[in-house]
């Protein structure tokens, strides 16, 4: 199965997306820098016949708590890869990263790949590819996001990736990341490598954007409405000792993160 959505089916998406605005460009000089990168790489999941855990991650910061509606990253077809989704991470991290903790994903969920009308001059169609989370709600501060298509992998084949695109800029205060190892749950296996080790290039960044719309905290399944429901939600993410669920960010899922989640439940927005 290979994903194809026209420029109206673009439209609809976007409409769906209740006036969501881009939160967050990871791309310096757009759409210059995706015209004229030279840089493509392999950021896929693929458990049969052959296993890849390879994902690509990078720095983001929000300055309000919002919704997130849609992640997409922008990238080439090398050969004709048969894609079956999409898997997002959220990830805490210090300044310059790596990643760390894990706060919320979506593993195998639809990719949207839409021809976004740009040219590559080393790899031609530039695609962009969405996801879109349900009920993601993050709250002001700087963040990892992990990206990567799930496709079908065939490591003794010819080469046929939906591959992910850096940029030679810099933004934000770390460089992109890389790791061969993070399975389709988040777990992470293996180290997170710059990306610098891989084509010398120090200051290079993932070409991603966000979008979403302003939200509260206290909206925690991120339906637009605090109520019953958004307490359910958290004590399920509290009870499963989910990173979400650690409200007050002292790396301690604990009874003090129960209260301040009722406390600003109480306040609504």
């Amino acid at each position: 199965m290979r994903l194809r959505l026209t420029t109206a089916a673009l439209a609809c998406a976007a409409a769906s997306a209740l006036g969501a605005d881009i939160v967050w460009l990871n791309i310096s000089n757009y759409p210059g820098d995706l015209t004229a990168t030279a840089d493509a790489w392999s950021a896929i999941r693929g458990e049969t016949p052959d296993q890849s855990y390879r994902i690509a991650a990078d720095d983001f910061t929000l300055d309000a708590a919002t919704r997130i509606t849609a992640i997409t990253f922008y990238g080439c077809e090398v050969g004709q890869p048969e894609i079956l989704g999409g898997d997002w991470y959220i990830f805490t991290g210090p300044d310059e990263g790596p990643p760390q903790a894990l706060l919320a994903y979506g593993a195998g969920v639809p990719l949207a790949r839409v021809d976004s009308g740009l040219v590559n001059g080393t790899f031609g169609t530039v695609w962009a590819n969405t996801m879109e989370p349900e009920g993601l709600v993050l709250p002001a501060g700087r963040y990892f996001l992990a990206f990567r298509t799930l496709q079908t992998v065939d490591l003794n084949g010819p080469k046929n990736n939906n591959a992910a695109f850096t940029t030679r800029t810099a933004l934000g205060s770390s460089r992109a990341w890389w790791n061969f190892d993070v399975l389709g749950d988040g777990t992470v296996n293996g180290p997170w490598v710059e990306m610098e080790q891989f084509n010398l290039v120090r200051d290079q960044e993932w070409s991603f954007q966000i979008e979403g719309v302003p939200s509260c905290r206290a909206d925690f399944n991120g339906d637009g409405v605090v109520d019953s429901r958004d307490v359910i939600a958290f004590l399920n993410a509290w009870v499963a000792d989910e990173g979400s669920a650690d409200w007050n960010g002292d790396g301690v899922i604990d009874t003090r993160d129960f209260i301040g989640f009722l406390n600003d439940w109480v306040a609504g927005c």
